[in-house]
C-alpha cells in the first residue's frame, strides 16, 4: 500500500492501482482498467441538492454524462459529518456496470467519491475499493477537526473510519458474480 497525499487529499492507494492527480480531482484506476474512482472536494451551500451536485461532479469528469439517478439513499450522518448520501445511477443492464457517488458534507464543502466499474471488476476488487475509500480524507484531519469545530472536543479519527466501514458495508450495492 502507498500513501497518496495532495494539497486537498490524503488516502491509501494499493500498489497495483494507478493514481493520477488531475486539475480538480484525483483519479484511481484498477490494474485491469475496469474500475475508476474519482475524489473531489467541492463547495456545497447548505441548500444544495446533493444529487444535482453529484451529477455536476460527474459532468466535470465526463462532460457528456447523462445517466439518470436510480437510487438516492441518505445515511445517518455520523462523526460530525453534516450529511452522507449514496447515489446509484441507472445503467443499461447489458453493460454489466455500476456507476455511483458517495457524498459527505461538512461546513459547506462536499467530499465526493465517484465510482464507475464493471460488475465483475467490483466483485473482484470491492474490498480494495473499500480500503481506499475508508482511508480517504480531505487535506484536514477530518475526525479530529470535525469534532473540534463542532463541539470543541476531540474525537479519534479512527472513529470515523470505523463508522464509515460499517456504513459502507450496510449499503454497498449487491454485485452479481457470474
Amino acid at each position: 500500500m502507498l500513501s497518496h497525499k495532495t494539497d486537498k487529499f490524503d488516502f491509501t492507494v494499493l500498489a497495483s492501482w494507478k493514481a493520477e492527480e488531475l486539475k480538480d480531482y484525483v483519479k484511481i484506476t484498477a490494474p485491469e482498467n475496469d474500475i475508476s474512482i474519482y475524489f473531489l472536494d467541492l463547495a456545497c451551500p447548505q441548500a444544495q441538492n446533493l444529487g444535482e451536485l453529484a451529477t455536476a461532479a460527474w459532468k466535470q469528469i465526463h462532460p457528456d454524462f447523462n445517466l439518470e439517478l436510480s437510487l438516492e439513499s441518505s445515511i445517518p450522518a455520523t462523526d460530525n459529518w453534516d450529511q452522507i448520501v449514496q447515489l446509484i445511477y441507472n445503467t443499461p443492464t447489458s453493460e454489466l456496470r455500476t456507476v455511483m457517488a458517495i457524498v459527505r458534507t461538512f461546513n459547506n464543502r462536499a467530499y465526493l467519491c465517484l465510482l464507475e466499474g464493471t460488475t465483475v471488476g467490483l466483485s473482484r476488487r470491492g474490498a480494495e475499493f473499500n480500503i481506499m475509500y475508508e482511508s480517504w480524507k480531505p487535506g484536514i484531519k477530518i475526525g479530529a477537526t470535525l469534532s473540534l469545530l463542532k463541539n470543541g472536543s476531540l474525537k479519534l479519527e479512527a472513529n470515523l473510519r470505523k463508522t464509515t466501514r460499517k456504513t459502507w458495508c450496510s449499503w454497498i450495492p449487491p454485485l452479481i458474480v457470474l
